[in-house]
């Protein structure tokens, strides 16, 4: 008789157990599985097809995303110190930003207007609409610093009150 009213408190017990494994992994698979966003800048021009260059002297923005959920990219820009006030945030060509980004869409994005970037210059970044930051890694923000101190060295850039 003890052996019968056993049982069921040993079902329940198991199934209390298989339903915190499974709220645990479904509460660890939605704080993963959320859309993430790859940025890369690099200086460039764009060139036309029987016509060449038609503008120089780009900083470009590819930004993919590489989730599995969609993400709304809000804005790109970058940071030269601490504050607010040292954003660059940009104004990039044919306005097409906000954009919604599903997975493994892209957005690419130049700026035309290279004064704000300097050695002072500490990242380049993807916005979204939640408040999320996406960084390009420092070895392309550095490229990106050294391509324009070359082009204002070699007399390409004019330069431009800050």
């Amino acid at each position: 008789m003890v052996a019968e009213s056993a049982a069921p408190l040993w079902i329940s017990t198991g199934s209390l157990m298989i339903s915190g494994v499974a709220l645990g992994w479904n509460i660890y698979r939605d704080a993963i599985d959320r859309g993430k966003l790859r940025v890369s800048c690099y200086i460039s021009q764009a060139r036309q097809l029987g016509r060449g260059v038609v503008a120089d002297n780009l900083l470009v923005w590819a930004v993919t995303n590489v989730g599995r959920k969609p993400v709304m990219l809000h804005h790109i820009g970058g940071q030269r110190g601490k504050k607010h006030e040292d954003w660059i945030v940009t104004a990039p060509r044919g306005g097409q930003l906000p954009k919604m980004l599903r997975p493994g869409d892209y957005y690419m994005g130049c700026q035309d207007n290279l004064q704000g970037i300097g050695p002072d210059l500490r990242s380049l970044w993807a916005y979204d609409t939640l408040g999320r930051r996406y960084y390009a890694s420092k070895k392309q923000v550095r490229a990106v610093i050294m391509g324009v101190a070359q082009k204002r060295a070699a007399g390409e850039l004019e330069e431009q009150v800050r």
